[in-house]
């Protein structure tokens, strides 16, 4: 079940508005400021309180929205949301110049820890190996990409446009790319290629036809091109017409 749920920290009255699509019990949020206030007042100073629940995503989306402004906990002095809520509806205005700058190099030095890239990319990976996830994102994506404006569509196709340019200008990502291309695609292992070159050639390919010309059978029309010195044209054109009796398919 979908829910709406209200924090409330019980020293200083200060809320926080969340949405959850799975009703965790113990879940406080994903807020940056939530979590720096259980950080610093304990997490048994803060309760927790379902408010409202949805059947939809874009219902909860909507009533985030109503409850934060309802509580107005948007306002620093009031509550720990930093932002007006619903899907990708984040407000930084509100922060403090000091917050924006503490929160860039946290996520710096967050990311630029191997450690921490490796285990997203396990967890990414993890998480669209299941075939229903990627269903369902992609029809999130789908649905949040339909309701946009055209305006917003405008920016966001100029945008990849420029990262893509930018990304293709620089030699050693093009090298990169092609290098990661070729090791991870099946078509450029050595054994593939000698496998798919076998089946081309000859009777290992199933598509390929015996045919007798002049008395002699061929496995395929390569095998008697290699052994007549004809090109394939020559031998199609003869095994078609009514003009050469002594090629036809077996």
């Amino acid at each position: 079940m979908r829910v709406i749920y209200k924090i409330t920290n019980n020293i200083n009255g200060k809320i926080y508005i969340g949405k959850d699509s799975r009703n965790r019990r113990s879940y406080m949020g994903s807020g940056q400021s939530i979590k720096n206030a259980i950080n610093k007042y304990g997490i048994d100073n803060f309760s927790k309180q379902i408010i409202d629940c949805a059947e939809t995503l874009e219902e909860l989306n909507e009533k985030e929205r109503k409850w934060i402004s309802h509580y107005m906990s948007y306002i620093p002095s009031i509550g720990y949301n930093r932002g007006l809520g619903g899907e990708g509806n984040w407000d930084l205005s509100l922060m403090s110049e000091d917050d924006l700058l503490k929160m860039k190099q946290k996520q710096r030095t967050t990311f630029s820890s191997s450690e921490f890239r490796l285990r997203k990319k396990e967890d990414i990976t993890k998480y669209f190996s299941n075939s229903e996830n990627r269903i369902k994102q992609s029809e999130i994506i789908k649905k949040s990409w339909e309701n946009s404006t055209d305006e917003f569509k405008d920016s966001v196709i100029k945008r990849l446009e420029m990262m893509r340019q930018k990304r293709w200008s620089n030699p050693e990502a093009r090298e990169k790319a092609s290098r990661y291309f070729k090791e991870n695609n099946p078509s450029y292992d050595p054994k593939f290629r000698e496998k798919l070159s076998l089946e081309r050639r000859g009777g290992n390919n199933p598509a390929s036809r015996e045919c007798i010309i002049e008395g002699i059978e061929y496995k395929s029309i390569i095998d008697a091109m290699n052994a007549l010195g004809l090109t394939r044209n020559q031998i199609q054109y003869r095994l078609k017409s009514k003009k050469f009796n002594n090629y036809k398919y077996k």
